[in-house]
């Protein structure tokens, strides 16, 4: 599961648009429904809250900025109105697109329905189980195939594509090679195909979902009562926690009071690759001040913040949190980050009030999410970059092409074997249609 909340389809609408931003620029045979709503969805989060825009426009800039091209824009499109996400106004060059997303996880469930209906092949269907699978914990090769049932070459081809993609990678281990996806687990890879080998495949995935399904709990806390939320915290966890927290591999933002000293609170490292952006590091940063904040009032404050959760919200939906008189030292973070002001500056009772920017906005989103599902789901692989070049009124014609990703698709190559494979196939059937 995507998070503690998500279904089936939410789960295949995520991997979906995961795996078709790593393959921006490929073209693989095996994938056909996978790609489109994966496309779909990256096109979706940024038409989400625009107005209206201009078809031909945006079919002239989506080869650049969404791998879409001319010939399958019309496609594209269809697909967004049968989901409901977009209506179509006019025709010929007058043609507009009114956005219609949805916000929050009803995006990725509905796109995922489609993907169930259009239907799924066995390459789609298993490479959105094994990135799943993945993104909770390592996993040793040889076990892959035993619990997902998969043919050692169906295994070999859709690793090949995925390590193309950069969302799977293929550690060696002389015990037998460890399979991550570095969308979770690119900090440090070979550390944790270390920790596998070491404490073996749940103690690392069991460590890994618990801090992330509590993100901002107190080092001090877990190291204290070993546990983690509601989940007790075995010897081999915390040692591993320990490690991880040593090497830097956890995010451990720290906020100090007069009245409780220093606390560390851990988060488990911001997702994504490279080429695979799922937040940005500075949205990331300002989330985890902000759970950080919420937490030291939940777990050391004078009077304790009962529903961490409901005061981010309340931050958002009205804008200000109601005069306290420790506001400064508890909030402090958000202060430095320019997340938050206190009003009036200098009285003994303040309160916190929200500069009211969209980047800001998105991390409070972004910390409420993370609080309620433990994952990124609003605003994923957002680039305001993007939205800025869709909304603008400037042509793009002679830019676009000087853009090398312009260029021809490249082809996940098959090997050898597979090519014959192929061949013999396609010449049984012939022969028994002669």
């Amino acid at each position: 599961m995507v998070s503690g909340q998500s279904n089936k389809q939410t789960v295949i609408g995520v991997r979906c648009q995961d795996i078709q931003t790593g393959l921006h620029g490929y073209q693989v045979d095996e994938f056909e429904t996978l790609t489109k709503v994966g496309i779909a969805a990256r096109l979706s989060i940024h038409l989400r809250g625009t107005d209206v825009v201009e078809y031909n426009k945006l079919k002239e800039v989506s080869p650049l900025l969404f791998g879409i091209s001319k010939l399958e824009f019309p496609a594209i499109t269809t697909l967004l109105q049968e989901v409901d996400f977009v209506s179509i106004i006019g025709t010929g060059d007058s043609k507009l697109i009114n956005p219609k997303v949805p916000y929050f996880g009803d995006m990725y469930e509905r796109l995922g329905e489609k993907a169930i209906l259009d239907g799924l092949t066995e390459q789609e269907k298993a490479s959105i189980e094994l990135l799943q699978r993945l993104s909770e914990k390592p996993i040793r090769k040889n076990n892959i195939e035993k619990s997902m049932g998969l043919e050692p070459k169906l295994l070999d081809r859709i690793l090949r594509i995925g390590k193309e993609g950069s969302y799977f990678n293929d550690i060696y281990r002389p015990e037998g090679n460890i399979i991550l996806t570095p969308l979770y687990f690119g900090e440090n890879p070979q550390f944790f195909a270390e920790a596998v080998q070491k404490y073996g495949e749940d103690i690392v995935g069991n460590t890994i979902s618990s801090i992330r399904r509590m993100p901002g709990t107190p080092l001090k806390t877990i190291l204290e009562n070993a546990t983690i939320g509601a989940n007790e915290v075995g010897e081999d966890e915390l040692e591993l926690i320990k490690t991880l927290v040593s090497r830097g591999i956890l995010q451990c933002p720290s906020i100090e009071t007069t009245y409780s000293g220093k606390n560390y609170f851990i988060f488990t490292p911001p997702i994504g690759t490279p080429k695979i952006a799922v937040v940005e590091k500075e949205i990331y940063e300002k989330a985890m001040a902000v759970i950080a904040c919420v937490r030291q009032g939940e777990h050391f404050g004078d009077w304790r913040v009962k529903y961490p959760v409901a005061i981010i919200k309340e931050l958002l939906r009205a804008g200000w949190l109601r005069a306290t008189t420790i506001a400064r030292e508890q909030y402090k973070t958000l202060i430095l980050k320019r997340i938050c002001r206190l009003e009036p500056p200098d009285t003994k009772w303040q309160r916190t009030v929200l500069i009211d920017t969209p980047e800001n906005r998105r991390a409070l989103e972004l910390a409420a999410e993370m609080l309620e599902t433990g994952e990124i789901q609003t605003g994923r692989g957002l680039d305001t970059k993007t939205i800025e070049v869709i909304q603008s009124d400037l042509h793009y014609q002679e830019s676009l092409r000087a853009y090398s990703d312009m260029r021809r698709r490249k082809q996940v190559p098959i090997t050898q074997k597979e090519y014959q494979e192929s061949t013999d196939a396609l010449l049984e059937i012939i022969c028994k249609a002669v």
